[in-house]
């Protein structure tokens, strides 16, 4: 997988649809990663199904207060049965993650949001 890195600048959501999230001026395309600096795509599967082990111990690896988990058009929980090294995570739908997002950032909280397409 081709990841890409995208600085952000105030962290600003502007608006989100189906597929992407506007963030400032950028658009970022779902399934993404977003820290409070900067957006990566190319990190995840492209469907939350598909999230693994190996996907956690990276997301883990950012060290943010939590992770804002979106899950598509509907919440679905993690799997039981992975690790999650302590680390909170909050899973809900992601058009619910997008706007709690927002807010987070204005907050200036270090969140880590994973945003998969509805």
């Amino acid at each position: 997988m081709n990841s890409e890195e995208i600085n952000l600048n105030s962290c600003t959501v502007r608006g989100y649809d189906a597929y992407e999230i506007k963030i400032d001026d950028k658009k970022i395309p779902f399934p993404c990663v977003i820290s409070n600096t900067v957006a990566y795509t190319g990190l995840l599967p492209n469907q939350y199904s598909k999230l693994s082990q190996e996907h956690i111990n990276e997301l883990v690896r950012f060290k943010s207060e939590f992770i804002l988990l979106g899950t598509g058009k509907k919440q679905i929980f993690l799997n039981d049965k992975l690790n999650l090294h302590d680390v909170a995570f909050e899973v809900m739908d992601t058009g619910s993650a997008c706007r709690i997002l927002s807010t987070l950032f204005e907050e200036s909280r270090a969140v880590l949001a994973v945003l998969f397409a509805e």
